[in-house]
């Protein structure tokens, strides 16, 4: 039986996961304390100086840098609330809701807040 090199290689990382010797995401960040991600973009159609923010339980408010001009959420099971200067001073955004969202006015702050 011919045995390849990615073979070898298969095989050493099922041992390895087996024996407990790989670390793992999970060992760095639990799943329940992971929420979700939203992305601040620059000009108001969520294409340009895009920047990631992820939200767990310990992270889960903060700032907007003043450039922010659309916010696209990819949070599945709370609400995103942006706070902002202009009308309507707040912008809620639904769980599920991936569409880009415009902001009328300046960026204040940020919250996620349980269904």
């Amino acid at each position: 039986m011919r045995f390849s090199v990615v073979t070898m290689l298969l095989a050493g990382l099922a041992s390895g996961i087996n024996a407990d010797y790989v670390d793992t995401w999970e060992d760095e960040m639990p799943l329940g304390d992971f929420i979700g991600t939203f992305d601040t973009f620059s000009n108001g159609e969520c294409s340009a100086g895009g920047q990631g923010i992820t939200v767990n339980t310990d992270h889960h408010q903060g700032t907007l840098q003043p450039n922010v001009r659309s916010v696209k959420s990819n949070i599945q099971n709370q609400y995103l609330y942006i706070y902002q200067t202009g009308a309507p001073r707040i912008l809620r955004i639904a769980p599920n809701d991936y569409r880009c969202h415009k902001l009328n006015g300046s960026p204040r702050f940020w919250r996620v807040l349980p269904v």
